[in-house]
């Protein structure tokens, strides 16, 4: 038998085997004692096999003392090379590793005695290292929980769940908390009931609510059906909800009943800024026409407001340091004496921040009011100024100012579109516009319009425009009245004014007092319209609109009687 099966067969209780250096290093001895004790040994290992049914061997070491076996004698024909084999040779595998076949072998309780034969040692070979079999260690366990405290803290949650069941929910709306008598009700009863309270549930597009209970968060899917003592039950009976006691630290919290709004919007605030800018005429009227917006326009070119516009453009300011002495000059055209047929302005050099200021004149500049001819004489040539330029740049932007629409006639386009759309200027300054509800699809058509103007513009300045919804409530719709009542009184004033100078001129012209006479009459219209939209009347506004009222029918009245005296003269 191969001595790896002979280790496999033998129980590790009844066979222990250790390595030792034997103190005769020159042969191998072999020996059997009266217990059936196997020793064999050479001058490289040694081997220890007993056999011993009252205990139990474990693997050691032998002492250094004297050896307690009898020597195997010579005679007895023990091959020593059949047990271990030439020291000389190759050195085989691991002769202590068991084979597959041996590790299947089930263990026998009782202890065998088995002899080492030539055959089983010719399977040895030699070793210097021990065989340790080292017990697998065993898993550490989870620290097992406490079941009093479990059992604690279940009934704690148990009791302050009960406690909760009577208590009653709580209506919690901006910042206001009120205890709900009657949850037998539903959401939507809620709702109209709270309503005198808070305007906006009445006011609102729509209203969603929610319980909010313990960290728990439940979304109510329809309010109209849903009543809110079923929600907060729901809740209670909840396997979350109980584990939700045990972790939170207020031991008493409240159910809580939310409304969510969604306002209705009021309208939309439009907001546009011109800069500087310079757009073809017949493009602007073009885009005008394919957007559906009114061109007030006109083509007819206007030779006064070119040159005016021209020249108002040439502004520079020129720095220039001379023996470290820095001086800062402002070049620009200012009006001089008027000459009859002849438009006219002069290029100025001023030098800044002195005690008085110095001007130079640089350059007449004019144009003729019947042949349009631009002109630029008595030129002074300067070190700090390019007169030269200056009278260049001029002449090229009286040319464009011919053929171009700018800021002022484009933003008279723009209002007069926005009145269109009963907008009230929000503003004293700027260009803030407030648009009712009923109109605002047409603020989209106004915001492509000014962004579709800043890429036609020729200065390449750009536009500014915008505008964000204002929502429908009491507090916005304060705000608003006020704002309205400072619009409202400004246009009637300036209405009142002109009125009032139609009719102290004695004007002949009807269609002019006719036309004043309408727009008295659309401002009218548009306070009903904002009380509509304000939700409240606008009574502050009387006074002023019956001296207007007086002042229009006038107005209405001269421009009656002209018209019929003229018919009078026509048909005698």
């Amino acid at each position: 038998m191969p001595f790896a099966q002979l280790m496999a067969v033998l129980p590790l209780r009844d066979v222990a085997c250790s390595l030792r250096v034997p103190s005769n290093p020159n042969g191998l001895k072999y020996n059997k004692d009266e217990n059936e004790t196997v020793i064999a040994h050479r001058s490289d290992c040694g081997l220890f096999l007993s056999q011993n049914r009252k205990e139990q061997f474990t693997m050691s070491e032998p002492s250094n003392g004297a050896w307690p076996f009898q020597e195997i004698p010579e005679e007895e024909g023990l091959d020593i090379s059949a047990i271990f084999g030439d020291s000389s040779a190759v050195p085989q595998g691991d002769p202590f590793a068991p084979p597959a076949a041996a590790q299947s072998v089930p263990s026998s309780p009782t202890p065998v005695a088995q002899e080492i034969t030539p055959a089983v040692a010719a399977t040895l070979q030699p070793t210097t290292a021990p065989i340790v079999n080292t017990p697998a260690k065993a898993p550490a366990e989870a620290p097992a929980e406490n079941p009093i405290a479990a059992a604690f803290e279940q009934k704690t949650a148990e009791n302050t769940k009960k406690g909760l069941l009577e208590k009653p929910p709580v209506f919690y709306h901006k910042g206001v908390k009120e205890e709900i008598d009657d949850p037998s009700m539903t959401f939507e009863e809620l709702r109209i009931r709270k309503s005198d309270d808070f305007t906006d549930l009445e006011e609102g597009k729509r209203v969603s609510w929610s319980v909010e209970y313990c960290g728990i968060r439940k979304e109510v899917k329809d309010p109209k059906g849903t009543t809110i003592i079923s929600m907060k039950e729901m809740i209670e009976r909840s396997r979350e909800f109980l584990d939700a006691l045990k972790k939170t630290k207020d031991k008493d919290p409240c159910c809580y009943v939310k409304p969510k709004v969604e306002m209705k919007t009021k309208g939309n605030a439009a907001y546009f800024s011109l800069a500087n800018l310079l757009v073809d005429k017949d493009e602007l009227s073009s885009l005008c026409e394919s957007m559906g917006i009114p061109y007030t326009g006109s083509t007819r070119l206007s030779l006064g407001d070119a040159f005016r516009s021209a020249t108002g453009d040439i502004r520079e300011r020129v720095p220039v340091t001379v023996d470290g002495e820095t001086n800062i000059y402002l070049a620009y055209c200012r009006d001089n004496k008027r000459t009859a047929g002849v438009f006219s302005r002069e290029l100025v050099k001023e030098t800044l921040n002195r005690e008085t200021n110095r001007y130079e004149k640089l350059a007449n500049i004019s144009c003729g009011k019947n042949d349009g001819m631009f002109r630029c004489d008595n030129l002074v040539l300067d070190d700090a100024v390019d007169v030269q330029g200056c009278c260049r740049k001029a002449e090229e932007l009286f040319e464009l100012y011919q053929r171009c629409a700018n800021r002022k006639q484009i933003e008279t386009i723009c209002v007069n579109f926005l009145r269109g759309m009963e907008a009230t200027k929000l503003s004293v300054t700027g260009h803030m516009y407030f648009v009712p509800r009923t109109f605002m699809e047409r603020v989209d058509i106004f915001e492509d319009f000014i962004t579709l103007l800043s890429g036609l513009n020729k200065k390449q300045t750009p536009l500014v425009v915008n505008s964000f919804y204002i929502i429908d409530d009491a507090k916005q719709r304060d705000k608003m009245t006020e704002e309205f009542y400072l619009a409202v009184k400004k246009e009637i004033a300036a209405y009142q004014e002109k009125c009032d100078y139609l009719i102290k001129s004695s004007s002949q012209s009807p269609a002019v007092m006719e036309r004043w006479v309408l727009k008295v009459q659309a401002l009218e219209e548009k306070k009903r319209h904002y009380e509509g939209v304000l939700q409240r009347e606008l009574d502050g506004l009387d006074d002023e609109f019956s001296v207007l009222k007086l002042l229009s029918q006038e107005l209405q009245v001269r421009a009656k009687s002209i018209r019929s005296q003229r018919f009078q003269q026509r048909a005698a």
